[in-house]
């Protein structure tokens, strides 16, 4: 969208984009809260929470790249020429 100088639709999907990594952070720290095992119970929770954990580790790493992007694409960093900051965040 950015190459083709399509502004608005490239911030509207960076925001929807960063809305949608808060929900899933929300959802699987409510998950997390309500669930009825523990780390320590069982090998299946053990491996339940360490893979989670990572995925919500990247999402979080991944959020704030994207959350940055945003700030400085609406200071009008970007360009249709001069984009790669917004391509490595993606």
């Amino acid at each position: 969208m950015l190459l083709k100088e399509k502004f608005n639709k490239t911030k509207i999907k960076l925001v929807l984009t960063c809305i949608l990594g808060f929900i899933f952070l929300f959802l699987q720290r409510k998950e997390y809260i309500s669930s009825c095992v523990s780390i320590n119970s069982l090998i299946y929770a053990t491996t339940f929470f360490l893979l989670t954990g990572f995925h919500g580790f990247h999402v979080t790493i991944g959020l704030i790249f994207l959350i940055v992007t945003l700030f400085r694409f609406t200071q009008k960093v970007y360009s249709a020429q001069k984009h790669q900051g917004l391509e490595f965040a993606i």
